[in-house]
């Protein structure tokens, strides 16, 4: 029988075919990592346009932050020209109005906007002035402390930092010296004094510009002004204000410590005012007498423990070490103490030891026929020329020679590291000014003055002024006669001359020191090596005897010259 027809089973139209595992498809489609690789696609556009979203919603802020900011300060500032007239003549404003302008020139300021400059130079000028209708001549800058005790300190130190910046930046323009000016005023605790203000609440101004780059604020005016523009508006107000701070931050009496301030100031002063370049060049001679009459002494204490000193780069240090000596060097026979004396060495020795060699072995063509003091008349053999000769080698070369030798044969490493002098860097840029003033250092009557001073404190100054001399003799080798005649035969006191100074070195730091000990092989100091060679690379190593180096290099040296100076009957 045949099958009946489909429109009575109700299958007359086609189903269409259900597939719950999804859409067939063939080919790389159905690959699990195709899959893969779609889903991470989709998850990453998904994130792009979400980030896209959010920049663009971040822009649009602002945008719109900034546009609204610009919309205020102008509203801002268009109320502080109601206040305070931005003229150049006189302003006089009430001081609940200098208040409010104070307020608002605190909150619109922007660097470089040259409006905002004159507008603070118009604060200036208001600051100085008096209030309109009063007897009382204070100036409302100071008068206000007394009117709003509450608000004036904490808006002066604004105003401070403001002006100090702006003079920093911009030295060139108009008012930079006001801004100067009015800083040093309200700096200055004599100003406070003068007008009668009583205490003030918070940190004083200055103690204010201290945490907040004083110094380097300083240091960028000075370098943005021309070495040749001495008579430029804005120095005179520099240097004064680097100094107030050793006013304002007085040393104790001792024995009392000095205060953290102050210790911070002679700090800062140091490695930010000492190191410009021809810093006594910069000034006027007002200025410069300023300068001279820096509390040296103090300064010398405090850089004798100061780590900042030690991280200055090498031009700095070469700064550093000129303007000690063009404002110390002419001081040292009035030292009053030998703390100071060896913290002066210490820092002198410190300094030279970084300073190239290569700076100054040239001789000048008038150095030929200086330093060399008693010197023997020359003989005719040629061997003896050949043997003078051969001492006039630097007998630390020699022992340092001997030692690399040693070590060598001895299986071990070179210890000694080279000398950065010795190295090939490039030697840095020093004006020929400066370097005059680091060529007094080998003078005879700077080591004279050194030398008869040293003799008073003997017992505190003797490593530091044979550790000073030591570097003074690597550093210059062209003086190397005029600096050991000096010492051997040109001192003011009858103590080193005719090598007084050799034997107490001998006596008092070598022959009974520790690294004379051992190197003797003496004692108990037998059992950390033998004699000779062995002796030397084991004390090369200790570091605890490292300060005992100098004396006994100083010795090599003063014995050298004594050998090379003696006649024939003496000999």
């Amino acid at each position: 029988m045949a099958n009946p027809p489909s429109i009575f089973n109700g299958a007359h139209t086609s189903r269409q075919a259900i597939n719950l595992g999804g859409a067939s498809s063939s080919g790389s489609e159905q690959q699990p990592s195709s899959l893969i690789r779609r889903a991470i696609q989709q998850r990453e556009e998904r994130e792009h346009h979400r980030q896209r979203d959010r920049a663009a919603a971040r822009i649009q802020v602002f945008y719109k932050g900034r546009h609204d900011a610009a919309r205020t300060r102008g509203a801002l500032r268009a109320r502080f020209d109601e206040l305070v007239a931005s003229t150049s003549a006189a302003t006089v404003v009430d001081g609940p109005s200098l208040v409010l302008a104070t307020r608002l020139i605190a909150l619109f300021f922007v660097d470089a906007n040259q409006a905002d400059l004159k507008r603070a130079g118009a604060w200036c000028r208001a600051v100085i002035g008096t209030a309109p209708g009063s007897s009382d001549k204070t100036p409302l800058l100071f008068s206000l402390f007394g009117t709003h005790p509450e608000t004036w300190p904490v808006l002066t130190r604004q105003l401070s930092r403001i002006l100090l910046s702006q003079a920093a930046l911009h030295p060139s323009t108009p008012q930079a010296p006001l801004f100067l000016e009015i800083t040093k005023r309200m700096c200055d605790a004599d100003s406070y004094t003068k007008w009668k203000v009583g205490p003030r609440r918070g940190k004083s101004v200055l103690e204010h510009l201290l945490a907040n780059g004083y110094y380097a604020h300083l240091r960028s005016l000075l370098l943005a002004i021309p070495p040749t523009n001495r008579a430029h508006p804005a120095i005179p107000a520099t240097i004064a204000l680097s100094l107030l701070p050793f006013k304002a931050f007085a040393a104790p009496p001792p024995p009392a410590p000095p205060s953290s301030l102050r210790l911070a100031s002679l700090s800062a002063f140091t490695t930010s005012i000492l190191t410009i370049p021809l810093l006594p060049q910069r000034v006027p001679l007002a200025s410069l007498t300023l300068l001279a009459g820096l509390p040296l002494e103090h300064l010398l204490l405090a850089a004798e423990s100061d780590p900042s000193i030690g991280q200055l780069d090498l031009s700095s240090s070469i700064q550093l070490l000129a303007s000690i000596v063009a404002f110390g060097g002419q001081r040292v026979g009035s030292f009053s103490s030998g703390k100071v004396l060896r913290a002066y060495l210490s820092l002198t020795a410190a300094l030279l030891d970084r300073v190239p060699k290569a700076l100054f072995a040239i001789k000048k063509p008038d150095e030929d026929n200086k330093g060399k003091g008693k010197m023997v008349q020359p003989v005719e053999d040629e061997d003896e020329d050949e043997d003078d000769e051969a001492v006039e080698v630097s007998v630390a070369e020699r022992v340092r020679a001997k030692v690399v030798a040693a070590s060598l044969a001895d299986g071990d490493a070179v210890m000694l590291a080279p000398h950065p002098s010795t190295t090939s860097a490039p030697l840095p840029t020093v004006d020929p000014r400066t370097l005059a003033f680091l060529r007094s250092l080998p003078s005879p009557p700077h080591l004279s003055a050194l030398l008869t001073l040293s003799t008073r404190f003997s017992s505190t100054t003797r490593p530091s002024l044979a550790a000073f001399l030591v570097s003074l003799l690597s550093t210059f080798p062209s003086a190397r006669d005029e600096v050991l005649n000096t010492i051997m035969y040109g001192s003011g006191t009858s103590v080193e001359r005719g090598g007084g100074l050799l034997r107490e070195i001998w006596r008092g730091f070598v022959r009974a020191g520790p690294l004379g000990k051992l190197l003797s092989g003496s004692g108990s100091e037998r059992e950390r090596g033998d004699r000779g060679t062995s002796g030397i690379v084991l004390a090369l190593r200790d570091p605890k005897l490292a300060l005992e180096w100098p004396a006994l290099v100083l010795l090599a040296e003063l014995y050298s010259r004594c050998l090379l100076t003696l006649g024939d009957d003496e000999f």
